[in-house]
């Protein structure tokens, strides 16, 4: 999905802080998993990592944008496109 919202030229980039901030936590969950565990046993924070995950995904899929998110159709292959069409990318959406 990522590769049809964004320019060839960006995809790198957009990548890379993608994959930045979804890694970003762990080295914080490391740190902070063993002590909470120690502070109230493991029963405790398991529930509110659970509950926490559980609302953010309910909050992203309660974004009107990301419930209407699908696929573009497929794009002509070169050969069969008029000239200058293959280069075209479609508007992105807001």
């Amino acid at each position: 999905m990522v590769q049809q919202e964004f320019q060839p030229g960006v995809l790198a980039r957009v990548t890379s802080y993608d994959w930045l901030l979804s890694l970003a936590g762990a080295p914080l969950g490391y740190v902070l998993a063993p002590l909470a565990a120690d502070t109230w046993g493991s029963r405790a924070p398991l529930l509110a990592s659970a509950v926490l995950v559980t609302l953010v995904c309910a909050g992203t899929a309660a974004v009107p944008g990301v419930r209407r998110f699908g696929t573009r159709p497929p794009r002509p292959a070169t050969a069969e496109a008029a000239p200058g069409e293959a280069t075209k990318r479609p508007p992105a959406r807001t």
